[in-house]
C-alpha cells in the first residue's frame, strides 16, 4: 500500500519546521545589542570604579597619617622617658668635642692635652657612620635590678640564677640619638632616627680592685665594650669634665656598631632642596627657634641654650654661651632639616626635642632633586599639614650629677 504525495509531504515538513523554530527560539544576540550593553556598562562601571579608588586612595592617605602621628608620639614618650633619667645633657659645645665635630674615626688613642679644656680632638668618642649625624646625647642613671650579691659567697654571688639573694644598683650609660639619611634596603627613603646606648657595669663591691680600668664586675653585668667612667675628680666645671670624657681606649667596639633605628619616615626636606623654606624666625614656613642669648641669659655666665646639631658654625666667645677656643662645624646641609633636632640646657639638665614626620612618603615616594616634587612638597606642607606630625617636649632630667660625685 503505496502512501499519499501529500501525507508524505505532510510528514516529511513537520520535523524540519520544528527544527527552524527550535534554532530560531536559542539565537544569540546582535553585534548591536552586545555593543550598546557594553557602552552602558562602562557609563555605570567607570563612575564606580573612580569612586571605589578615590575611596581606597583616601583610605591609604588616612592610615599612613594615622600611623605616622601615632609612631612620632609613641617616639617622643620613649625619648621623654629616657631623658628622664638624664645626669647630664650634651650642647652644641659638648657634642663638638665629644665628636670632634662629627668626625667619622674613633678616637684610638687618648687625648694627650686631655686635662686642657677645651681638649682638641679630630677624631669622635661615639660611633658615626656616614650618613648619621648625632643630635641627642646624655648620661644617665640606670637601675640594674637583683644584680648585687648581698653576701660574699653562697647562692647570692650567682645573681642571675638566684635573684632573691642580690640588691639592686645603678650605672651609668651613654645615650646617643642620630638623625640618619643613609640608604638602606630595610628602612624608606625618608630620613630615621636612631638610638646607640653605652652601659657601664656593676661593680663586685667584694672584689673592687683600687687600681682604674682593672675594676672586677659582678658576672653577667659587665661594661658594655668601649666603656669607660667619666671621671669627676679632674679639674674645671661640670660641664668640663663630662664634655672631655673618653672611651676606654684598650677595647675598641664591636665592628658594626651603631644606632638601632627607633622611628622611620622622618621628615628629610631641607633649606638645599627648597631654599629658605625653612626658617627660625621670618621664613614662609617658621620652625621653633632655641631661646636666644638675650632672653635665655640669665647673667650666670653658665651656657645657656644651644641648638643640637648646630646649623651655623660657632666660634667661642662670651656673646654666644660657647667657650672660648671651642669651634663649633655645622653639620652638612643635608641634615639641616629641622626635623630632628634639640635646643639643650645644660646647666639645667634641661632639653627641648622637636620631631617631625612625613607620612606623604608613605603613600608616595618623593624626590626632592625634582622640580614637580618639590612643589608638591611645598603645597602639602603648606595645606595639608597633617601629612606632617609633629612632636615637641621639654624634659629636665632628674639624675643630675654634682661637681662633688
Amino acid at each position: 500500500m503505496t502512501m499519499p504525495a501529500s501525507v508524505y509531504k505532510l510528514l516529511y515538513a513537520a520535523p524540519r519546521r520544528s527544527s527552524r523554530q527550535a534554532h530560531g527560539s536559542q539565537a544569540g544576540f546582535t553585534l548591536i545589542e552586545i555593543l550598546a550593553a557594553l557602552i552602558i556598562a562602562v557609563l555605570v562601571i567607570t563612575p564606580l570604579l573612580g569612586v571605589t579608588i578615590d575611596l581606597l586612595n583616601t583610605n591609604r592617605r588616612e592610615d599612613a597619617k594615622t600611623t605616622t602621628d601615632e609612631e612620632i608620639q609613641a617616639a617622643m614618650d620613649f625619648i621623654s622617658r629616657d631623658l628622664q633619667q638624664a645626669a647630664y645633657i650634651y650642647d652644641a659645645e659638648g657634642m663638638s668635642i665629644l665628636t670632634g665635630n662629627n668626625s667619622a674615626t674613633i678616637c684610638t688613642a687618648a687625648d694627650a692635652a686631655n686635662q686642657v679644656y677645651p681638649p682638641t680632638r679630630t677624631c669622635s668618642q661615639i660611633p658615626i657612620a656616614a650618613g648619621q649625624v648625632p643630635v641627642l646625647a646624655f648620661w644617665k642613671r640606670t637601675l640594674r635590678r637583683n644584680v648585687l650579691p648581698i653576701a660574699a659567697t653562697g647562692t647570692g654571688s650567682n645573681c642571675p640564677a638566684n635573684p632573691d639573694e642580690c640588691d639592686d644598683s645603678f650605672v651609668y650609660s651613654l645615650v646617643v640619638y642620630y638623625l640618619m639619611r643613609d640608604a638602606s634596603a630595610t628602612w624608606s627613603s625618608a630620613a630615621r632616627v636612631g638610638r646607640w646606648e653605652l652601659s657601664g657595669g656593676v661593680l663586685d663591691k667584694y672584689q673592687v680592685n683600687a687600681n682604674p680600668g682593672n675594676e672586677t664586675y659582678v658576672q653577667s653585668f659587665e661594661p658594655d665594650a668601649g666603656f669607660a667612667p667619666f671621671d669627676l675628680s679632674a679639674s674645671g666645671s661640670l660641664a668640663q669634665k663630662l664634655n672631655r670624657w673618653q672611651k676606654d681606649m684598650a677595647t675598641p667596639y664591636p665592628t658594626g656598631t651603631g644606632p638601632d633605628v627607633l622611628i622611620d619616615y622622618v621628615d628629610f626636606a631641607t633649606n638645599q632642596d627648597i631654599p629658605n623654606f625653612f626658617q627660625a624666625t621670618g621664613g614662609s614656613t617658621n620652625v621653633e627657634a632655641c631661646p636666644t642669648q638675650a632672653t635665655a641669659n640669665q647673667g650666670d655666665g653658665d651656657p645657656e641654650w644651644l641648638q643640637v646639631p648646630a646649623y651655623q658654625a660657632l666660634s667661642g666667645s662670651t656673646a654666644n654661651d660657647v667657650t672660648v677656643g671651642v669651634n663649633i662645624t655645622a653639620v652638612p646641609p643635608e641634615f639641616q632639616t629641622y626635623s630632628f633636632y634639640a635646643c639643650v640646657n645644660t646647666a639645667r639638665n634641661t632639653a627641648r626635642v622637636f620631631l617631625r614626620g612625613n607620612a606623604f612618603q608613605r603613600v608616595q615616594e618623593l624626590n626632592l632633586a625634582d622640580a614637580g616634587d618639590r612643589t608638591l612638597y611645598e603645597r602639602l606642607f603648606t595645606t595639608q599639614t597633617t601629612f606632617f606630625p609633629e612632636g615637641r617636649i621639654e624634659v629636665q632630667g632628674t639624675g643630675a650629677l654634682s661637681q662633688a660625685q
